[in-house]
């Protein structure tokens, strides 16, 4: 008696996004290239869920992550800030510029 199983299903979403990618070699400008990362991060969202920073519940604070690691002191943890705290950090660097 042979038991067969079913393999697994791809999500059909990702898979043409997979489907979507050029050849090897091809000329893929950047800004195609990010559009389809943001498609293809809006598509690991709808099907695996959102984390709770993709939720808006929290920004993480992107000049922290940025830090060179060739720093012999490590990383620090990066804060999480509601999204009305980030706002006014937004808020304030726009009025800086405009100054």
């Amino acid at each position: 008696m042979t038991i067969e199983f079913e393999k697994p299903q791809r999500d059909p979403l990702l898979a043409a996004l997979i489907e979507k990618l050029p050849l090897p070699g091809s000329t893929w400008p950047r800004g195609d290239r990010q559009a389809w990362l943001d498609l293809m991060r809006a598509a690991f969202d709808l099907v695996y869920g959102r984390d709770v920073v993709a939720q808006g519940a929290a920004v993480l604070m992107a000049e922290e992550l940025e830090r060179p690691s060739e720093t012999a002191e490590p990383a620090p943890t990066p804060r999480i800030v509601s999204p009305r705290a980030a706002a006014r950090v937004l808020d304030a660097d726009e009025s800086s510029v405009a100054a």
